[in-house]
């Protein structure tokens, strides 16, 4: 349940704490949406200079979850399919699953799309609108589900800057053009 996935952080926390007399400490957080393992890496000193280590992972998933694959940008002429696959412990091989893909901005009708867990489906997207939107992704199969909201942004060109220059040479003279710092 819930919002959608759409926090997908690399580094979730750095944080120094001060231990007990046991030497331990607790720090509590919130996992961002990643479905992934974290690594976790724990540093210590003490007063009189002693110091220590200490690594581990924390698997974090789903039962049956959604996989986009998306660029963040496009441009307003583009034609764009996003692929979409669903995985998890939950799924087997062949079981089906729904695909809906709504966005409040670029989908008029929500897009209903059935496939099989573990294989790609693609979903074309409406001509698209300049601008920042978010498409939500979601997957069901049998009593699971799950969403992601992925932002991409339309822009009319990748074109940053244009810039043209006019020089007029004499006979025989050469050209040198300005070092790139200088325009």
């Amino acid at each position: 349940g819930g919002e959608g996935r759409m926090d997908f952080r690399d580094i979730v926390l750095f944080r120094e704490v001060t231990t007990g007399s046991t030497g331990e400490a607790t720090v509590t957080f919130a996992v961002p949406d990643n479905l992934t393992s974290w690594s976790i890496t724990a540093l210590a000193i003490t007063d009189d200079l002693r110091a220590g280590s200490g690594f581990g992972t924390v698997p974090v998933g789903l039962p049956a979850f959604v996989d986009v694959t998306m660029n963040d940008t496009y441009l307003a002429t583009d034609r764009p399919q996003v692929r979409l696959r669903a995985f998890g412990d939950a799924l087997a091989a062949g079981d089906p699953v729904t695909f809906k893909v709504a966005s409040d901005t670029l989908v008029s009708d929500t897009i209903e799309v059935a496939g099989e867990a573990f294989v790609g489906v693609d979903v074309p997207l409406p001509p698209l609108a300049e601008g920042r939107h978010e498409l939500r992704v979601a997957v069901t199969g049998g009593e699971y589900a799950d969403e992601v909201v992925r932002t991409l942004s339309v822009v009319p060109s990748h074109l940053v800057r244009s810039e043209a220059g006019f020089t007029v040479l004499d006979a025989g003279a050469t050209w040198e053009p300005d070092p790139p710092g200088d325009r």
